[in-house]
């Protein structure tokens, strides 16, 4: 005689509670996955933010040349076309950053990506005192386009007055250079820059 099977209300839960772990775990990829992919945007669009102050360390007056903006007396130079085309490169690049931190902030809403969170954390940072230092070296460049005295007497008396501009540089560095530390510790994957 077969046996009928019973089905009793402990089996069916313990079935759905054992299916329902399975999914949970399956699932636990995907804050990571999330982050991951986060980051990677982030990165992609600050790197070219990145570059300018890792280029130029703790010279505003660098950043501004690497516009085109050379403030020594080198032959004949349209300083007004130069200034205002460097201006409109630090707005492309400033855009640029604020679109990444939105990618990093992201990563902060999600749970369960510690690592991923202080990376973007530091980025953040970076990005924001990066788009400080911008903002000054656009500042400097206004005053270039609206003078008629030598760049570079403007830019040294820009620099004396504006030391904090070269603070928020030096963060910017210090920042970059830890988010960079933190994502080859802990191996987070992004693009690599």
């Amino acid at each position: 005689m077969a046996r009928k099977k019973k089905f009793s209300a402990g089996r069916v839960l313990v079935s759905l509670i054992v299916a329902l772990s399975m999914l949970l775990v399956t699932g636990c990829g995907a804050p990571v996955e999330e982050a991951k992919e986060y980051m990677k945007k982030g990165d992609d669009l600050s790197v070219r933010l990145k570059s300018y102050t890792d280029e130029a360390k703790y010279d505003a007056v660098a950043i501004a040349a690497q516009f085109g903006v050379q403030l020594a007396a080198t032959g004949e130079v349209d300083y007004k076309t130069a200034a205002a085309e460097g201006k409109n490169q630090i707005s492309k690049l400033i855009r640029d950053g604020r679109k990444a931190k939105e990618e990093y902030e992201k990563i902060l809403e999600l749970k369960d990506v510690e690592d991923y969170k202080n990376y973007a954390e530091l980025r953040i940072k970076a990005i924001d005192s990066s788009i400080a230092t911008l903002e000054g070296v656009s500042d400097l460049l206004t005053e270039i386009e609206e003078t008629t005295d030598k760049p570079a007497d403007v830019a040294e008396a820009w620099l004396k007055e504006n030391p904090k501009v070269i603070g928020e540089l030096a963060k910017s560095v210090a920042y970059w250079t830890e988010a960079e530390v933190t994502k080859r510790k802990k191996n987070l994957e992004g693009t690599e820059q």
